[in-house]
């Protein structure tokens, strides 16, 4: 594989099908890259869905079951994937990343007669809606965020190997921080959970930051530096608000010792104040890490 002007294309320069969608931004100067799933009833239905201007949503690629890949939006052009989206202070993923969506339905829930996608209408057996083959199925399988998430779909190997291949091209070539799922960037705004557990991410980032290629064109992935951003609370009371100083109010309860947080920035104004993303909850807000009057409020973990 190979990107000649922003398309995706095969050794021999062949670009890789086109379908353009017309849910497409500005400019793009991508930072990340984004892996979810469709949670569609086919591939073919998920890319008409994507190139319907009723949609408001898009991706730059997408990977059917048998691995053949259609491109949506120019790698240069903002995509409409993330949605509602925060990650590391940056508001609106859309605008920072490129999205590529896999065929792939998701959870799934046990019946009668085998295990069904969300779309499937019962009662069954119903020859409309016949259960998922018992090899794309993966059970008891908690959802890292939303453990109660237990069932998914597999994904097939051949949506994993072309996956990865452009992946680490992506990376090379747009010399991209990380690779995140769906569900990262969205933790604060909704309850989006894809790639889900049947994508392994950790192994998949590692794999694609390995290649020599990658290892020469790419400074080490913010990923890896994460656990350097990692603190604990070291005080019994911590309150966290609003916004970088004690005029703003508070957002829930107190952080009590232990709570581990990610520091996301550090207020210009305000250097003793950070903004912090607790891991331990959906909150998103700014503590005094070093107050005046007191020790040092968080430590970093070990």
């Amino acid at each position: 594989m190979k990107i000649i002007n922003h398309r995706l294309c095969k050794d021999d320069g062949t670009p890789y099908p086109y379908k353009e969608s017309p849910n497409k931004g500005a400019r793009l100067q991508a930072k990340y890259l984004i892996m979810h799933f469709t949670a569609g009833s086919s591939c073919r239905s998920s890319l008409e869905w994507l190139c319907n201007p009723d949609a408001d949503a898009s991706a730059h690629l997408l990977i059917c079951r048998d691995g053949s890949v259609t491109q949506l939006v120019s790698f240069d052009t903002i995509a409409w994937h993330a949605g509602r989206s925060l990650w590391q202070g940056l508001d609106g993923m859309n605008k920072y990343s490129i999205g590529i969506e896999i065929d792939n339905v998701g959870a799934i829930t046990r019946d009668t007669d085998g295990w069904h996608p969300w779309f499937h209408k019962p009662p069954y057996p119903n020859p409309k809606f016949p259960p998922l083959p018992e090899d794309q199925v993966l059970t008891n399988t908690p959802h890292r965020f939303y453990p109660d998430m237990k069932n998914w779909q597999r994904y097939s190997k051949e949506q994993l190997d072309v996956a990865l291949e452009i992946a680490t091209l992506l990376v090379q070539t747009y010399k991209l921080q990380d690779i995140l799922g769906h569900e990262d960037i969205t933790r604060k705004t909704s309850r989006k959970t894809d790639p889900g557990p049947a994508f392994s991410l950790d192994t998949f980032r590692a794999k694609a930051y390995s290649s020599p290629a990658a290892a020469a064109e790419v400074a080490a992935p913010e990923s890896a530096s994460i656990a350097s951003t990692i603190y604990t609370v070291v005080v019994d009371s911590l309150n966290i608000r609003g916004g970088p100083n004690k005029e703003y109010d508070t957002i829930g309860k107190p952080l009590t010792r232990g709570t581990r947080v990610q520091v996301l920035e550090t207020s210009e104004e305000n250097p003793r104040w950070k903004k912090v993303d607790v891991l331990s909850d959906d909150r998103l807000g700014w503590v005094n890490s070093d107050p005046l009057s007191g020790p040092p409020t968080l430590q970093k973990s070990s």
